[in-house]
């Protein structure tokens, strides 16, 4: 198994980035961080600290997808066999992704494509921890480890979503169209952030996306559930229906800032939907729609 770590940067802050990067570097084989924004100096001399360290991009917004692709792309040409795909803020404690190429090498089961982890939020993991792996509809980018011979047989991330359910789609295509199944290993535990997640004076929670990431989990939220009904899990379309629209607009209004622009992002990711429109799109910029 060679393993090589693909981690997408946008934006990153120094002491998440220092404590991500260490377990990547001391536990994978090569370490890919693809630039989708600028880097600031403090971060940019963290990676140039590491030898194992390979950056990629220019930094401009190129998408989640299509970041993924290109460092896939490089990774198959160096005859990687397997990768590792990473959030900025997800972070693993020591030996644990060594205890992970052990799962992995260890479940010889066919027809499997995606090993995912147990995420861990705020002290909770989102699967009990019963030590076998669990089959499952699908599982978050970060954390995840990808067959790099598959991508070739299957085809890539879908870059027209950008940012957004760009996972969900890739399990969802793979198990509908090829029975490659996902898992994840309870076991394996990985520290994770969602969101940017605030309470209220008035004592509930808010996301506080912004509305260019808003846009993105509409619209593209609402692409995946039509593209693949019977895959896309009924509490995810409550989900979608409930704390993405409606009550996120509510809690817009409520609590959070930049509440114009939030709630337009909403209507616009739904009215896009409906006209079959992906790709990138920046709610932020005036005048963009013809």
């Amino acid at each position: 198994m060679k393993l090589c770590t693909v981690i997408v940067l946008y934006h990153p802050e120094k002491n998440s980035l220092e404590k991500s990067l260490l377990s990547f570097v001391e536990e994978t084989d090569h370490v890919f961080c693809w630039k989708n924004s600028y880097i600031n100096d403090e971060c940019q001399d963290i990676i140039n600290s590491y030898d194992k360290i390979e950056t990629l991009g220019n930094e401009n917004n190129v998408g989640i997808g299509k970041a993924l692709n290109e460092c896939v792309k490089v990774a198959e040409s160096r005859n990687f066999t397997h990768v590792l795909t990473m959030d900025q803020d997800s972070y693993f404690e020591k030996k644990m992704i060594l205890k992970y190429k052990t799962e992995i090498l260890n479940y010889n089961v066919k027809d499997v494509a995606i090993y995912g982890i147990n995420p861990l939020q705020d002290k909770k993991t989102l699967y009990e921890d019963k030590g076998a792996a669990l089959y499952v509809s699908d599982t978050i980018t970060s954390g995840s480890v990808f067959i790099l011979d598959n991508f070739k047989k299957y085809g890539y991330f879908d870059e027209e979503l950008f940012i957004d359910a760009v996972d969900y789609e890739y399990c969802y295509r793979l198990k509908g169209i090829y029975n490659q199944k996902t898992i994840v290993f309870p076991s394996i535990v990985m520290n994770h952030t969602v969101g940017y997640i605030e309470k209220t004076q008035m004592g509930f929670n808010i996301n506080n996306y912004s509305a260019f990431r808003t846009y993105f989990i509409v619209r593209n939220q609402l692409a995946i559930w039509k593209r693949f009904p019977s895959q896309f899990p009924r509490h995810y379309k409550v989900t979608v229906l409930k704390n993405h629209i409606f009550f996120r607009i509510i809690k817009i209004i409520l609590a959070e800032n930049d509440k114009g622009n939030k709630i337009k992002s909403i209507f616009l990711g739904i009215k896009h939907f409906i006209e079959g429109r992906s790709g990138y799109f920046n709610v932020n910029v005036k005048n963009m729609e013809k």
